[in-house]
């Protein structure tokens, strides 16, 4: 029978991360367990995923062209379903076609 903790379904890597201390402060404080009195063990690994995926999946839409401000002043990032129903509808209302 074999000891210790199962592994992982889904292979990792371990990189080396470097932050300012106020960030990694805010972050620590973000995560603290009252209950563990520590972060608990995997938080900051389970929020820095979350926020890849969340930055991986998500779509960019500029909204220059429908706000008449410069390029790369107003930007919108969200799911890419919610960025392609948004330039439809603002499509729509400005009769702008990209």
């Amino acid at each position: 029978m074999t000891r210790g903790r199962k592994p992982n379904i889904v292979p990792t890597e371990e990189i080396h991360l470097r932050l300012r201390r106020d960030l990694l402060t805010r972050l620590r404080m973000l995560h603290y367990s009252e209950a563990e009195q520590r972060v608990p063990y995997g938080a900051l690994n389970k929020f820095f995923e979350e926020l890849i995926v969340r930055s991986l999946d998500f779509s960019q839409l500029d909204l220059a062209p429908y706000t008449g401000c410069l390029p790369g002043i107003h930007t919108i990032r969200a799911e890419a379903a919610t960025i392609e129903l948004l330039r439809k509808t603002l499509e729509q209302e400005h009769g702008t076609a990209n």
